[in-house]
């Protein structure tokens, strides 16, 4: 069993797109940040950007993520993480390229343009198979 407690879209190179936290969140926001910058570091330094992890562990918490070609989404989980989370990432950053092929190549830094992807990270949240994890 998992809950997914909040899910990034992030450019390859760390800046933030726009995100999405569940009703439920308990974790406090300062250390989601700190999750966020430890895997924007990682695939910075790991991966060059590019790539796809099953998953990491921070603590009690896991990061799952999905790497597209201009951007990835990281979930940030509480709960052992399933196949079909992993699938339902990889679903959306998909939905998200193919929509949003023209934006992402020419990307100017301005988060409106992809406020409407939250529907896509809702959809990751929504995945969540237990409520009290």
């Amino acid at each position: 069993n998992y809950f997914v407690e909040a899910a990034y879209l992030i450019y390859d190179d760390g800046r933030l797109m726009t995100h999405c936290f569940s009703e439920k969140q308990t974790t406090d926001p300062e250390i989601l940040s700190g999750m966020l910058s430890a895997i924007n570091e990682f695939v910075n330094d790991s991966m060059g950007g590019k790539g796809q992890l099953e998953a990491v562990e921070y603590g009690d918490k896991f990061l799952v993520l999905e790497s597209g070609k201009k951007f990835y989404i990281v979930a940030i989980v509480r709960g052992q993480p399933n196949r079909n989370l992993h699938d339902c990432i990889g679903e959306q950053v998909n939905s998200i390229e193919k929509e949003y092929s023209k934006e992402l190549t020419k990307w100017n830094g301005e988060t409106s343009t992809f406020e409407d992807c939250k529907g896509n990270l809702i959809k990751i949240i929504m995945q969540s198979t237990a409520k009290g994890v």
